[in-house]
C-alpha cells in the first residue's frame, strides 16, 4: 500500500508519466522511439506494444510508456521531442 501511495505521489509530481507514442509498425522504429527518450534522459520502466486493440491502420501500433522523469516540464519536453523525432506522441492522463 505505501509503494501505491508513492508511486501516485510521482504521478502527481510529474516524477512518473505515461506517455502514448504512435508508430509504423516497422523493424527500428521502437528502438528510435526509447532513444528520442534516452536522448531526453528519461528512463523507461515500462512499455507496452499494442497492435491488436487499437483504432489505428494495420502497419501502425501503440506504445505505451511509463517513463521517470523530472517534472511535468521534463514530460513536456519529452513528448516534443517525440514529435520532433517523427512520432505522434501524447501524454496519457490520468
Amino acid at each position: 500500500m505505501l509503494a501505491e501511495i508513492i508511486e501516485r505521489g510521482m504521478v502527481r509530481a510529474g516524477r512518473l508519466a505515461r506517455v502514448l507514442v504512435e508508430l509504423r509498425d516497422l523493424p527500428g522504429s521502437l528502438a528510435k522511439v526509447t532513444a528520442c527518450v534516452a536522448e531526453q534522459n528519461a528512463n523507461i520502466e515500462e512499455v507496452h506494444h499494442q497492435r491488436a486493440f487499437t483504432t489505428l491502420a494495420v502497419q501502425n501500433a501503440e506504445v505505451d510508456l511509463v517513463l521517470k522523469t523530472r517534472n511535468h516540464e521534463h514530460v513536456r519536453q519529452i513528448v516534443e521531442a517525440l514529435q520532433r523525432c517523427g512520432f505522434k506522441a501524447r501524454v496519457h492522463s490520468v
